[in-house]
């Protein structure tokens, strides 16, 4: 099985909590800005992570907009609140 961790971070605390879980789960790992949704096919499981903000996680438009072309994926959602 192949997973993907994709963050985004403002402060650096995703980043670095990423980091780990893509080190501890042999994933691969990539900033959100950085993620186009073509190349999630190449995954079984992705992971997110974003800062929570008053308006949602940051960043997870990317995840929602494609929720279509992910629902064959296992899908997980992390935020950092700070």
């Amino acid at each position: 099985m192949k997973t993907v961790v994709i963050y985004k971070s403002k402060t650096g605390f995703v980043k670095k909590y990423a980091v780990w879980l893509a080190e501890a789960l042999s994933a691969d790992l990539f900033e959100a800005s950085k993620v186009r949704i073509n190349l999630l096919s190449e995954y079984d499981t992705v992971i997110y992570g974003g800062s929570l903000h008053a308006v949602g996680i940051i960043g997870l438009k990317l995840i929602t907009d494609n929720v279509e072309k992910l629902k064959d994926k296992k899908l997980v959602v992390m935020h950092e609140n700070y």
